[in-house]
């Protein structure tokens, strides 16, 4: 079971599908900022999923401080295609451990690490 904290961004279909899977998910309230919401998720250890793309730079949010940041760039941002390409991501790494100190690019057929290798 991994833990995640979902952004307010992420739709109610993917939180879902997660559940489904079997993980721990969070959502900080509504109209929580940026710095607050990475603050919850590393208090709480948990991987930030998102599509906010200020979580991608790498000068404010190093990816080495967090336990996780996994933003979604998949337009338009349906819950069937974000849910398929999320089944490929969690099949191919699948422990807290993996993702930690990483940032990770989901796109629609394929996924980008960066980070702690």
């Amino acid at each position: 079971m991994l833990k995640f904290l979902a952004d307010e961004n992420i739709r109610r279909e993917v939180v879902n599908f997660l559940l489904e899977q079997g993980h721990n998910v969070t959502r900080p309230d509504a109209g929580t900022r940026d710095q607050e919401v990475i603050a919850l998720a590393e208090k709480e250890k948990r991987i930030l999923i998102t599509h906010d793309l200020d979580f991608s730079n790498i000068f404010v949010y190093p990816p080495d401080i967090y336990s996780g940041i996994v933003l979604i760039r998949i337009l338009p941002p349906s819950a069937t295609i974000i849910n398929h390409a999320l089944r490929n991501l969690l099949n191919n790494i699948s422990t807290q451990k993996e993702f930690s100190k990483k940032l990770i690019i989901l796109e629609i057929s394929n996924f980008r690490v960066y980070g702690d290798k």
